[in-house]
């Protein structure tokens, strides 16, 4: 006899309720409610950055208050998650965290302090590699005020995209297919698309969208091997704290930040084959993590 594995547990869930069409309506769902959003605060944008001479610009992250509007926009995903979960699925939304109902906050610090770490060492090596950051000439009282508002927006966030991609899909996914390309390949290569952003990356954002990819495959990976969200949530907002706050990955995303790195295109490629090869390593490390856990009885 088969024993139970983490991931069958996580998905235990969604066994009631496999239907793919369910998937594809609140995948519909939730990002129709962001889209619908967006298009409100977007319309705010517009009409506060009319300039004098009528032309109008989109700030995106360049602000501190465009940043913490984008931030704020990912509210709107709990309460489409929630519905989406009572309305097609007749289960909670807590089941998304795992089978318990509730995130493992022990997970979460787990992760974090990964995070953390991953944060600091891949800092060290990109300052050998492209120089120091451009630290900015900020009132640290300021960004202080604007970071006590930035930290639970972001959390909510990342957690949000972890219930959506590692909770609703990975689980749907893991029960109507069970295959590792179903539930991992397939949610992590639409967590990459979500982040497509020719504008803000340029010539780069082929490389973006490999990274946001394998990132998305090593939230997976532990997601199964935990039967739980907490260490992907953890992890995922520990990365996204460092990146947005503390030093941002380029100028275009540092409006909350301390200092963002050296503008310049040989030094946005060396940042991004460092974390290719650094995301590359986790990922392995990831995997052997999961395939661990499909020895558990």
């Amino acid at each position: 006899m088969k024993s139970e594995t983490p991931l069958d547990a996580f998905s235990l869930p969604a066994r009631s309720v496999p239907d793919l069409w369910r998937l594809f309506a609140s995948i519909f769902l939730i990002f129709g409610a962001l889209l619908l959003l967006g298009f409100g605060i977007g319309a705010i944008g517009l009409w506060l950055n009319v300039q004098n001479d009528g032309v109008i610009e989109i700030e995106g992250f360049e602000t501190r208050a465009s940043a913490l509007l984008v931030l704020a926009s990912f509210l709107i995903w709990r309460p489409a998650i929630w519905f989406s979960m009572r309305w097609l699925y007749k289960r909670s939304m807590g089941t998304t965290f795992g089978p318990t109902g509730r995130v493992a906050w022990s997970g979460f610090r787990q992760g974090l302090s990964i995070a953390t770490a991953f944060a600091v060492l891949s800092t060290i090596i990109a300052w050998g590699s492209v120089g120091a950051p451009v630290w900015l000439d900020l009132n640290l009282a300021v960004w202080a005020g604007f970071g006590l508002i930035a930290v639970p927006l972001i959390y909510f966030q990342s957690s949000a995209e972890e219930m959506m991609f590692r909770g609703l899909i990975l689980q749907q996914m893991s029960v109507r297919f069970g295959a590792f390309w179903a539930w991992a390949l397939v949610p992590s290569i639409l967590f990459g698309l979500l982040h497509w952003n020719p504008a803000g990356y340029g010539a780069a954002v082929w490389f973006v969208l490999g990274i946001t990819t394998l990132t998305a495959l090593i939230f997976a990976m532990v997601t199964a091997a935990t039967g739980n969200l907490g260490l992907a949530m953890g992890l995922h907002f520990g990365l996204n704290l460092f990146a947005l706050l503390l030093i941002a990955p380029s100028d275009k995303f540092a409006a909350l930040a301390l200092a963002h790195w050296p503008i310049s295109d040989d030094a946005l490629f060396k940042l991004l084959y460092l974390d290719l090869i650094a995301l590359t390593i986790a990922c392995v490390a990831a995997a052997t993590f999961y395939r661990r856990s499909l020895t558990v009885s």
